[in-house]
């Protein structure tokens, strides 16, 4: 009698498969909460569900704060097929905003100008850098000699010669006291003053 034996091994080398929509990688910034990590299934065509195995481990940089966090998934199926999935929590430095400038320094307007100066000229000082001063400037009369509102930008500045065409004798220096309007920033605030001028 002669007899033969075929023997046929199924093999799984097939690894779980996870179920659902997985975590993924994301970036927060410090102080904010830091998400869980989640429950995540598994699912096999061999026999016996899969387990799922959960760790997590910490990045930290050179002042001992932490920079990531990587969760970690592992499914094993009874075969001992793995399949694994990794998140990566990246954690950003807090952003520092500086705080408003507050400049204490008080704004100071030189009401005196000097014709026989070229370098004299009506001065505002400390004023917001880079925000515009508006200046306008009357005679005893009321009438308007003067007015800019980009005072001190491109030498725009008053030296006691009147810029408004209706004034009679416009080339000509001006002399005695005049009256200014003058409204400028500070500390990010608009601000004005008002006083005598004096031109000589």
């Amino acid at each position: 009698t002669l007899t033969h034996t075929q023997t046929i091994k199924v093999a799984d080398n097939i690894p779980p498969t996870f179920v659902g929509t997985l975590p993924q990688d994301i970036t927060i910034e410090e102080g904010e909460p830091i998400p869980l990590q989640k429950s995540i299934s598994a699912e096999d065509t061999c026999a016996g569900a899969p387990t799922v195995k959960r760790s997590m481990r910490e990045e930290l940089n050179e002042e001992g704060k932490r920079v990531k966090i990587i969760y970690q998934w592992v499914a094993r199926d009874v075969c001992g097929n793995e399949a694994v999935h990794t998140q990566t929590i990246s954690i950003t430095p807090k952003k520092v905003v500086p705080p408003a400038p507050n400049d204490t320094a008080e704004v100071v307007i030189y009401n005196g100008v000097s014709t026989d100066d070229a370098n004299n000229y009506f001065r505002i000082a400390n004023t917001d850098p880079n925000s515009p001063i508006s200046v306008i400037i009357f005679d005893e009369m009321g009438l308007k000699v003067y007015e800019s509102d980009h005072y001190q930008e491109r030498g725009e500045v008053f030296r006691g010669y009147p810029n408004v065409k209706s004034v009679i004798g416009s080339n000509k220096a001006l002399a005695g006291t005049y009256f200014y309007i003058v409204k400028y920033y500070k500390n990010g605030k608009q601000e004005s003053a008002k006083g005598f001028l004096y031109v000589r």
